[in-house]
């Protein structure tokens, strides 16, 4: 994807999932809420809108957001 206005689907664009992205930072509930406004599983959200946060178009639009996505977070071990 070159663009915002680049559709992933006919329902939305790919600017969409970055602006839901924002709205919704918190993982708890969004694998519903993904389904049911985009028709997407998680994984394939997920890789769309990594291969857009990386884009200069995303990143002028909301660095923000594309700075705490592309930010690879430290693995979390658990102990018994």
């Amino acid at each position: 994807m070159t663009t915002d206005a680049t559709p992933t689907s006919p329902n939305f664009t790919a600017a969409d999932l970055l602006t839901f992205e924002a709205e919704h930072p918190h993982p708890a509930g969004k694998d519903t809420l993904i389904r049911q406004r985009f028709g997407l599983t998680r994984t394939r959200y997920w890789q769309i809108l990594l291969q857009y946060a990386a884009t200069s178009t995303a990143q002028q639009l909301d660095p923000i957001t594309c700075r705490r996505i592309l930010t690879p977070r430290p693995r979390t071990t658990h102990r018994p």
